[in-house]
């Protein structure tokens, strides 16, 4: 069963009122940009979270940007789960911003989206600054060129214990 817009705005309530949810797992809902907008308004208020899990759930730009907004200040979040969207290079852009300023986040899924060039580069250089991001898959499933994909992986070794296979999606 589908989570409808009724359910998304009882969810961003609830959210929005509870310090004890540390995980929200809304996979496979197709909730739009309209209803990640909605649980957006409880995830601004909402601390306590420490994983999202949103893969399928048909999330574009518009949505990834609502999403990261709406979490910045989160400072438990150590999961995020964005794969098998529709996430191009402006909310690919907005996650990397994310990343820049992130101090507990450890695992980002981006595969099987719509990140390209824009994107991977904003993400390359969000992992520069990042010292806490340890898994980042973004392949396979978007259409990063390969000279993209080497300099990301440059700046990935030199990260420690930042793994080349999580971001080509070899790891769990």
């Amino acid at each position: 069963m589908r989570l409808s817009l009724d359910g998304c705005r009882k969810l961003a309530a609830f959210l929005a009122n509870s310090s004890r949810v540390r995980a929200l797992s809304l996979s496979h809902n197709y909730l739009g940009d309209d209803g990640m907008e909605i649980i957006c308004n409880g995830l601004m208020q909402n601390s306590s979270v420490t994983s999202i899990d949103l893969p399928d759930n048909n999330i574009s730009d518009n949505g990834c940007i609502m999403l990261a907004s709406a979490i910045k200040h989160n400072m438990s979040l150590t999961q995020l789960q964005l794969s098998h969207n529709k996430i191009g290079d402006n909310g690919a852009i907005a996650l990397a911003a994310l990343i820049s300023s992130s101090q507990s986040l450890k695992k980002l899924g981006l595969s099987n989206n719509n990140i390209g060039k824009a994107g991977c580069q904003a993400m390359t250089e969000a992992i520069r600054v990042n010292q806490t991001l340890k898994q980042l898959q973004l392949l396979p499933g978007n259409p990063v060129e390969e000279k993209d994909a080497k300099q990301m992986a440059k700046a990935l070794v030199r990260k420690e214990k930042f793994s080349i296979r999580s971001m080509l999606g070899l790891t769990g």
